[in-house]
């Protein structure tokens, strides 16, 4: 009886496959644990972010500017403090 099936557009199904693998994957994998590391000071992680700023501007300057020597700079001075502290 072909006549009695539901029809499901592409995106029902798509919902229906996503929605049912991503509730497999909490149930199995669960959440991930994403805290902060008890070794690494307020300091070091504020120094963190200043560098994953300062690299997101480098990365949005396409040309090799003076700002953007400037940034990459400031970059390798973070990157070299942050290493350091380890």
């Amino acid at each position: 009886m072909l006549g009695l099936e539901r029809c499901e557009s592409v995106e029902e199904k798509w919902e229906r496959i996503k929605t049912t693998l991503e509730q497999v994957c909490k149930n199995i994998l669960g959440r991930e644990d994403n805290t902060r590391k008890d070794w690494i000071s307020d300091s070091t992680w504020q120094m963190i972010e200043r560098r994953k700023q300062v690299k997101q501007k480098l990365c949005a300057t396409y040309a090799r500017t003076r700002k953007g020597k400037e940034l990459e700079k400031e970059y390798a001075v973070l990157n070299k403090e942050i290493l350091k502290l380890r």
